[in-house]
């Protein structure tokens, strides 16, 4: 080597050695942040000094279908409401097409009817001297539909009269019909499926509530600028003790998708700002806690808004189980496949678990269920039996939670 490098080496080397304590600490620091074991040491750091142990399949697996659970109603007392004709609005908007055609089209053929007794009984439509109840209900039917073969025509007052008033409900009707098929074609018709359960495992060495949702249709009904929460409600005292009932949004590592095409895992990062925070599946149900999950976007055939919702109870939110991965990827034809048989399925993974202040483990969720304890007969439901409890320190097999599948 020169002697001119000899000197620049040299002179880099004094100017390393200058550099000020600061410049080296912000340096560790950069280089701390930048390390992707760094949230798994944090994370043993903070659920090793708090009172938790790694655990699997703390919770069972219901036997109920979530659809099925019986839930509670409420009942507005003392006040008005939209009554039936708001009732029946809602029906006709929120059931299918076809519901809709069908009960349309009972309703022209009763109307119909009626219209035809009333022709009827004041004597005739069109002035027979033998009136007959086909003839009477085939004028009424043409009149309703406009299409008048030139046979039949009111005669007399008494047609004429009632003629005005069936022409004034028809043109109401007609109107009605035709703007419920429109508001029909319109709607977004878009296929979506959320997964049966939450589940709560370790994901980078911090306890996870995770959430799957799926656009079923696809890139052949995409949904663009999707965006996700997760909200939880549950029952609280206030310093005057006073019982409240406090709605949080937890915050996800992700809550917007450009574009909604597959399945989408939600995640909510159970850290010591999240309420949820250190609470078991016992401190759940005492409180009466519920998670609900709405997901809101454009479709991107009719441009209309679309909004979804799901609520989970604490008996559908399974500690220490993680989702069976579904998707797959095949290099050759370049197409990515989605098992939906698998959307559902979970199996037994690690999770920091609170204990109580005894040092013990908080009771199996099957026992809970059975007791009288917990005053809330919505949650006494049948569970399969599970893989049993599996006890661990966070110190002695910490280590092993890094290999832990994900299942996204």
């Amino acid at each position: 080597m020169s002697g001119a490098a000899v000197a620049v080496n040299e002179a880099r080397r004094r100017q390393a050695r200058s550099r000020s304590p600061s410049h080296h600490k912000r340096f560790q620091e950069l280089r701390h942040l930048n390390d992707p074991c760094n949230e798994d040491k944090k994370g043993n750091s903070l659920y090793g000094s708090q009172k938790f142990k790694t655990c699997k399949a703390v919770s069972k697996i219901p036997l109920i279908a979530k659809n099925d659970r019986k839930s509670f109603s409420i009942y507005h007392n003392n006040i008005k409401d939209s009554g039936c004709s708001g009732r029946i609005y809602q029906h006709l908007l929120k059931g299918s097409l076809g519901l809709a055609i069908l009960e349309m089209t009972f309703y022209i053929f009763a109307v119909n009817i009626i219209f035809g007794l009333i022709y009827w009984f004041s004597g005739g439509c069109c002035g027979d001297l033998d009136p007959n109840f086909w003839d009477d209900f085939n004028f009424a039917f043409q009149t309703f539909t406009t299409v008048g073969y030139g046979q039949l025509a009111p005669d007399g007052v008494a047609s004429n009269i009632i003629v005005f008033f069936q022409g004034i409900h028809n043109l109401v009707a007609t109107t009605i019909f035709a703007g419920i098929v429109f508001t029909k074609f319109v709607q977004p018709r878009w296929k979506y499926k959320f997964s049966e359960y939450m589940v709560v495992a370790n994901k980078r060495g911090v306890p996870t509530l995770q959430v799957r949702f799926a656009n079923i249709d696809g890139s052949y009904n995409q949904l663009y600028e999707a965006q996700a929460k997760i909200y939880m409600g549950r029952n609280e005292l206030d310093p005057d003790g006073q019982r409240f009932h406090p709605l949080y949004c937890l915050d996800l590592v992700s809550d917007v998708s450009p574009s909604m095409v597959g399945v989408w895992t939600l995640q909510h990062r159970i850290m010591p700002d999240s309420p949820l925070y250190a609470k078991t599946f016992e401190d759940m149900v005492s409180s009466g806690t519920h998670l609900h999950v709405t997901i809101s976007g454009v479709d991107h055939t009719t441009g209309e808004t679309v909004n979804l919702i799901e609520d989970y109870f604490p008996e559908y939110v399974l500690y220490g189980y993680q989702f069976d991965d579904q998707i797959s990827f095949d290099k050759t034809t370049m197409v990515v496949s989605i098992d939906h048989k698998k959307f559902d399925c979970v199996h037994p993974a690690h999770v920091f678990y609170p204990l109580k202040n005894d040092g013990n483990m908080s009771r199996p969720v099957s026992d809970l269920l059975d007791t009288d304890e917990v005053k809330n007969p919505l949650t006494k439901r049948s569970f399969k039996e599970s893989t049993p409890l599996v006890e661990e320190t966070v110190s002695d097999k910490y280590g092993s939670l890094s290999s832990v599948g994900d299942g996204l």
